[in-house]
């Protein structure tokens, strides 16, 4: 695997000579990637595809160098190039026509100190060649990408992902979930989303991660404000979170529940609009439930996460009837929401549905995903912008939760701990 650690440039003079650029490049199928260090300040000005004879080349403009490391992931192959956090000026890069082997590509916040690039693919390719350049006072890195052989990209993958895999989980059983005694009972908010996945996108171009994250914000004031709970936001403000950790959030508080926002678009399907309630399922209530389970469900592969199912496997079947009570209670939470939603907003003809979303799979923690409504709606996409149709919302979502911990004051706990 080529991996490049590090480059150097020159700048020949203004009178008509090409670029004079030194590149040093190390052949290391087993050497460490680059590692991105804390950098402040640092703004990105523009992030351009162009293409190239061999494939493609994408020039970030910075206002001063960082640190980089590159991976690729593959089914579906995606290239990956992480940075230090860095402030992006540059508008939000979407899906566009194919440049070269690239058919699309994003960037943005990642996690709290990264930002990340991700490049999809249409046919194998590797960063190449890596430049750096002065240009005006600013330092331009350019990524070169080239084709190559499908057995070498694979190869490049199988190594990126062992570098990336973390050391094996030691065997563990299902967690007593059950809060200290007179503590108040907490509630986790998860706002989909978020950082450079910013999920579906109104037809101004406001993205679903700050609409819900609105939304989320106004649950958790209203909540906090009669103090019945206690209020938990996986996130609070525009950083992604892969949605594993979501789910391990929620289980590493013993949270009470979980309501998960959303805000999805349905191209196929622009006369549909309304909320919608969502709990857990292996099968789809109904075909455009499998297909938006199927839609958040990519989250991790926008942001170039390498999607993994939970390893830990549980035989025991006081495990499994714990995992049974969870549901049961999802399923109450879901009602108690499909009574109080429509005092407030618009509801889906159907409005209380499920399907295999991953953000629901906590076996202890009861959990529901909401649709507020679909952005592929005009009707759906102004009101979600309307600061009056958010505190509505959030008021029934409130009322519905706050039923819900009154009349399951003992939480959902393991069955294993039971005589």
């Amino acid at each position: 695997m080529i991996r490049l650690l590090q480059l150097v440039s020159g700048f020949v003079s203004r009178t008509g000579a090409l670029w004079a650029l030194a590149v040093l490049v190390a052949l290391a199928l087993s050497a460490p990637a680059v590692r991105a260090e804390a950098t402040q300040g640092v703004v990105a000005h523009s992030v351009v595809l162009v293409p190239r004879a061999t494939g493609a080349s994408l020039a970030l403009e910075l206002s001063d160098e960082v640190a980089y490391e590159v991976s690729v992931l593959s089914r579906p192959d995606r290239i990956v190039i992480d940075i230090p956090k860095v402030a992006f000026v540059a508008p939000a890069a979407r899906a566009a026509g194919k440049v070269g082997p690239v058919a699309a590509y994003r960037y943005g916040l990642f996690i709290a100190d990264r930002s990340r690039i991700v490049l999809d693919l249409t046919e194998p390719a590797l960063v190449d060649r890596v430049d750096s350049l002065d240009a005006e006072g600013r330092r331009r890195m350019i990524f070169h990408i080239g084709r190559v052989d499908r057995a070498r990209f694979v190869d490049t993958a199988r190594l990126d992902a062992l570098r990336r895999q973390p050391p094996a989980p030691a065997t563990v059983s299902a967690p007593v979930a059950t809060a200290p005694a007179g503590q108040k009972p907490l509630v986790v908010i998860d706002p989909g989303h978020g950082g450079i996945d910013p999920g579906a996108a109104a037809p101004d171009g406001t993205d679903e991660k700050s609409i819900v994250l609105a939304v989320a914000m106004a649950v958790r004031d209203r909540l906090e404000k009669s103090g019945k709970v206690q209020v938990a936001m996986t996130r609070a403000s525009d950083v992604f979170v892969p949605l594993g950790d979501r789910v391990r959030f929620a289980r590493d508080r013993k949270a009470e529940l979980m309501v998960s926002l959303h805000a999805d678009k349905l191209a196929y399907e622009p006369g549909v609009r309304g909320a919608s309630i969502y709990t857990l399922s292996e099968k789809a209530s109904d075909v455009l439930s499998a297909r938006l389970a199927d839609s958040e469900n990519s989250a991790d592969q926008v942001a170039g996460v390498e999607s993994r199912e939970e390893t830990t496997v549980i035989g025991d079947i006081l495990f499994d009837l714990t995992k049974r009570e969870t549901r049961h209670f999802s399923m109450t939470l879901a009602r108690h929401l499909g009574e109080s939603l429509p005092k407030t907003t618009s509801m889906h003809k159907q409005p209380l549905r499920s399907a295999g979303f991953r953000v629901l799979t906590a076996p202890d923690v009861p959990s529901v995903l909401i649709e507020t409504g679909y952005l592929s709606s005009l009707e759906d996409a102004r009101l979600m912008k309307s600061g009056e149709w958010r505190e509505g919302i959030a008021e029934a979502i409130a009322l519905a939760v706050e039923k819900f911990v009154g009349e399951n004051a003992t939480r959902v706990t393991n069955s294993a701990a039971k005589p």
